[in-house]
C-alpha cells in the first residue's frame, strides 16, 4: 500500500476532502455507486454524478509512493514526524516566544534579565520588610548625632540602639499585620516566578536550539539581525520542514500570530467598546468617544485595567485546547469499521475554508488556535462571573499592591529625583495613548521606535503653550534661590567649615541641597526665550509618527481644546503614577459595574 506525500497531503488539507489509498476510495465507491481515485500504479474516474451533493473546493491532484520503495508507511500518518514534518500544535505561542527571544536577543541575555528581574524583586521584598518593620523611624528623626550628640548627650549616637527595633514583631499591632501579610503574599510570587523561571528556561532552550538548527542564527547574530531578516527565515523553514501542516506561511501569517491578542485589544479601542459611562475627573480617563449611538463616553485604560482585560477577555478567548479533544476524537481512515459517509458531513471551517474531518483531523493541531472558544460567546454569565471573581480579588490584594507601588517608586527614582529634581517634571505617553496610536499586526519594537521618534515633538508642542503668570513665579523663585546659593557657595569659599553652622536646626549643606533641587525645579517653569510659536507645524511632525490626528484637531492645533486634549495623552510621570495608584481601588469597581454592561453582550 502506498503513501503519499505530506507535501501532496499538505495542499488537500487547504480545500476539501482528500482520500489516501486506493483501498479508501473502493469503499467510496461502494457508497456513492461510483467512483474511483488516481493512483500512482493505475487512474480511476469519479462518477461525478453520484457525488453532486458534495462540496469540492478543487480536483484532486496526482499522487505518487514515497522514495525508496518503502510501502509499508508510517504507524501512524497524522501523528507520525520526520525530520521534515515539524507540524507546531500552538503556532501562536511558539512565533510569541520567537518574537521575544529575538527582542531579548538571545539566550544569555533572557537568562540575565530574568536573575536582574528575581533578584530586584527579592531585594525589594526583604529590603521593604526592613524599612517596615525593623526600622524605628521616630527613633531615627530625632536621633541626635555628630558634634550636637557629643555636646548634649557626652557621646556619638549609637544608630544600631535608636534607629533599629530590638523586636520588630513585639507589640503585634494592626499595622505590623498588614506588614506580615504583605511580605507573606509577595514572598510567594517570588517563590512563583522563582519556579517559572525554569519552566521559561526550558521554552527559552528549545527556541534557541531551534533558531541554531532549523534558522541557522547564532546569538551574536540575532544581536545585529533586523527582523524581517528572520522572518524570511522562518518562511524558508516552513517550505523544508512544515511548521504548519495547513497552508505556506507568509510573513502576514506571523505577524498576525504573534499580534493576535493585541489586534483584538486594538480593535475593541478603534470601537469604542472599551468605553465607559465614567464620570470625566477619573483619574486616569481618556477624552470622550462618540459611540454610534450618539452617547459620550470615556475610556479608562491603565496598565492595571489592561492586565485586568488581557487576564479576563484574550486569556480565555482562544481554545487551545481544541487540538486535544480533536485527537481524542481522531478516527481512522484505514480502519475497517470506519464509516466514511460520517467523515463526508462532517464539515469544519478554518480560516473561512470549508473543509472536512479529513482536513481537520490532519490541521487541528495548527489551525484550532484560530477559533474562539463556544462558552466565550454563548455564555455571557461565565464571563461576568469572572470579571466578577477578579475585580474582587484585586480589591481584597489593593493595599499590599499599593505598598509595594510606593516602595518601589521610592527606591527606584528617589536618587533621580535628588540629583535630578526636573526629572519630576518630564512627560511620556500615557497607555492609553501608546494602545491609541498602535496599529493593526504593528510589532511592539517597531511601535516602540515610532513613538520615540515622536516625543522630542511632544515635548516641543507642549512647549508651545507656557503660562506666562507661572513663568514670571517661577523666575522669581530662581533669583531667589539663586541668590541664597550664591551667598552659601561665596561663604564656603572662604571657610568651608562655616557650611556645618545650623539655620533652624539644620546645618547650612541641608540649606545648600534644597536650594539646587528648587533652583533646577523652577528653572524648567520658565518659558524658553527663543521658542517659536508654531504648533501647526509641530502637530504634523507628531501625526507623521503616531499616525493619530482626530479630525477636530486639523485647523484647530493652537486652540485650548486640543492642548488639553494633548496634554492627557502626554501626561508628567507623577500624574501617571498618581492614576496606576487610583486605578487599582477603581478597577474592581469597572469590572463589577461598567464593564459586563458592555461586553457581555
Amino acid at each position: 500500500m502506498n503513501w503519499i506525500r505530506p507535501e501532496v497531503l499538505c495542499r488537500l488539507l487547504q480545500m476539501a476532502e482528500s482520500m489516501y489509498t486506493e483501498q479508501v476510495w473502493r469503499r467510496i465507491e461502494g457508497s456513492f455507486s461510483g467512483g474511483g481515485a488516481r493512483h500512482h500504479h493505475h487512474s480511476m474516474h469519479r462518477n461525478e454524478a453520484g457525488l453532486n451533493h458534495m462540496q469540492l473546493e478543487v480536483e484532486l491532484p496526482e499522487y505518487h509512493s514515497l522514495p525508496g520503495g518503502d510501502t509499508t508507511g508510517p504507524p501512524d500518518l497524522f501523528r507520525g514526524e520526520s525530520s521534515k514534518w515539524e507540524a507546531i500544535a500552538d503556532l501562536d505561542r511558539f512565533f510569541e516566544r520567537i518574537y521575544q527571544y529575538y527582542c531579548d536577543k538571545g539566550f544569555w541575555c533572557i537568562v540575565t534579565q530574568w536573575i536582574v528581574e528575581l533578584l530586584t524583586l527579592g531585594f525589594t521584598i526583604s529590603f521593604s520588610g526592613f524599612l517596615l518593620l525593623f526600622v524605628n523611624w521616630r527613633g531615627l528623626l530625632h536621633a541626635t548625632c555628630g558634634v550636637e550628640g557629643i555636646e548634649k548627650t557626652g557621646r556619638d549616637c549609637n544608630l544600631y540602639e535608636e534607629a533599629l527595633w530590638p523586636h520588630p514583631l513585639k507589640p503585634f499591632t494592626f499595622s505590623t499585620a498588614v506588614v506580615v501579610v504583605y511580605l507573606t503574599i509577595f514572598s510567594f510570587y517570588w517563590l512563583f516566578c522563582f519556579l517559572r523561571f525554569f519552566t521559561q528556561l526550558r521554552e527559552t532552550l528549545e527556541i534557541r536550539d531551534f533558531c541554531h538548527n532549523s534558522l541557522g542564527v547564532s546569538e551574536h547574530e540575532l544581536r545585529t539581525m533586523k527582523w524581517p531578516m528572520l522572518v524570511d527565515k522562518l518562511v524558508e523553514v516552513q517550505h523544508r520542514q512544515r511548521l504548519c501542516i495547513v497552508k505556506e506561511l507568509s510573513a502576514h501569517d506571523i505577524v498576525s500570530r504573534i499580534m493576535r491578542k493585541d489586534n483584538y485589544l486594538i480593535g475593541l479601542l478603534n470601537k469604542g467598546v472599551l468605553a465607559l459611562d465614567v464620570p470625566s475627573w477619573l483619574p486616569g480617563v481618556g477624552p470622550a468617544v462618540t459611540r454610534e449611538d450618539g452617547v459620550q463616553k470615556r475610556i479608562l485604560l491603565t496598565k492595571t485595567m489592561e492586565w485586568t482585560l488581557n487576564w479576563c477577555i484574550l486569556q480565555n478567548m482562544f481554545d487551545r485546547q481544541a487540538n486535544l479533544r480533536t485527537a481524542a476524537f481522531r478516527p481512522t481512515l484505514l480502519n475497517p469499521g470506519y464509516n466514511v459517509s460520517e467523515e463526508i458531513h462532517w464539515e469544519f471551517e478554518c480560516e473561512g475554508v470549508c473543509v472536512t474531518s479529513t482536513c481537520l483531523l490532519a490541521s487541528c493541531a495548527a489551525v484550532d488556535n484560530f477559533l474562539i472558544r463556544r462558552d466565550f460567546t454563548s455564555n455571557p454569565a461565565r464571563l461576568r462571573k469572572r470579571l466578577m471573581t477578579v475585580g474582587l480579588c484585586m480589591l481584597m490584594l489593593s493595599p499590599f499592591l499599593i505598598i509595594f507601588m510606593l516602595l518601589y517608586f521610592f527606591l527606584r527614582y528617589a536618587e533621580q529625583f535628588y540629583h535630578q529634581p526636573s526629572a519630576a517634571g518630564s512627560r511620556r505617553w500615557s497607555n492609553l495613548s501608546r494602545w491609541t496610536f498602535r496599529e493593526f499586526n504593528e510589532l511592539d519594537h517597531m511601535f516602540k521606535r515610532r513613538l520615540n521618534a515622536s516625543y522630542k515633538y511632544a515635548v516641543e508642542y507642549v512647549k508651545q503653550f507656557p503660562s506666562p503668570i507661572v513663568s514670571m513665579v517661577a523666575k522669581l523663585v530662581a533669583f531667589i534661590s539663586g541668590a541664597f546659593a550664591a551667598v552659601l557657595i561665596l561663604v564656603a569659599l572662604f571657610d568651608e567649615t562655616l557650611l556645618q553652622a545650623h539655620i533652624f536646626d539644620r546645618n547650612l549643606f541641608w540649606h545648600t541641597a534644597v536650594l539646587a533641587a528648587i533652583i533646577q525645579v523652577s528653572r524648567s517653569l520658565i518659558a524658553e526665550e527663543f521658542q517659536n510659536f508654531d504648533p501647526e507645524g509641530v502637530m504634523r511632525q507628531i501625526a507623521y509618527h503616531t499616525h493619530y490626528m482626530p479630525k477636530h484637531w486639523r485647523g484647530a492645533e493652537n486652540s485650548d481644546r486640543v492642548r488639553r486634549e494633548f496634554e492627557a495623552l502626554f501626561q508628567y510621570k507623577g500624574a501617571l503614577f498618581f492614576e496606576e495608584m487610583v486605578s487599582i481601588f477603581v478597577t474592581p469597581f469597572i469590572l463589577w459595574f461598567y464593564l459586563p454592561k458592555v461586553l457581555v453582550l
